[in-house]
């Protein structure tokens, strides 16, 4: 039963992804963002959506009013299970549409022991850590950091 519900979930992020998208363009309004480089040992954790193409750093929406760090801490414990201190995070870069506009905060975070990522088969359907050679099918912003790491 769970599988079923699990494939239902998927069905409905496909559906709606699209949506909040071209919501997005229509409105001129556009989410910030926060996302998290996780290092450990060599290699970073990379992370697969079921509703949306690409291998992509943990990270998503920010809250009404919620602050970057806060937001990447919590995408981290949502999506990959992994609980941070938010003052461990370190702020890397920040990319917007226009010049005074945060649209996404990029953020690094290396913790001392490797951390073992959960995933829920929803959202994500796949995350590991990966050389950064090895990663497949980088997103913009997973693409845009590792020129700029590599």
């Amino acid at each position: 039963m769970t599988g079923l519900i699990d494939h239902v979930h998927r069905q409905m992020l496909r559906a709606a992804y699209p949506m909040l998208l071209r919501y997005e363009a229509w409105s001129g309004r556009h989410r910030p963002s926060a996302v998290v480089a996780l290092w450990h040992g060599g290699r970073l954790l990379v992370v697969r959506h079921s509703y949306r193409p690409g291998t992509e750093l943990p990270g998503g929406a920010l809250r009404r009013g919620e602050p970057p760090r806060l937001g990447a801490a919590r995408e981290l414990r949502e999506e990959v299970g992994i609980e941070v201190d938010p003052a461990d995070l370190t702020p890397y870069a920040t990319m917007g549409r226009e010049p005074g506009v945060v649209l996404k905060t990029l953020f690094e975070y290396r913790p001392r022991r490797r951390p073992i990522p959960h995933i829920d088969n929803r959202e994500i359907v796949d995350a590991c850590f990966v050389l950064p050679d090895d990663v497949e099918d980088p997103t913009f912003t997973l693409r845009r950091y590792l020129q700029d790491v590599g």
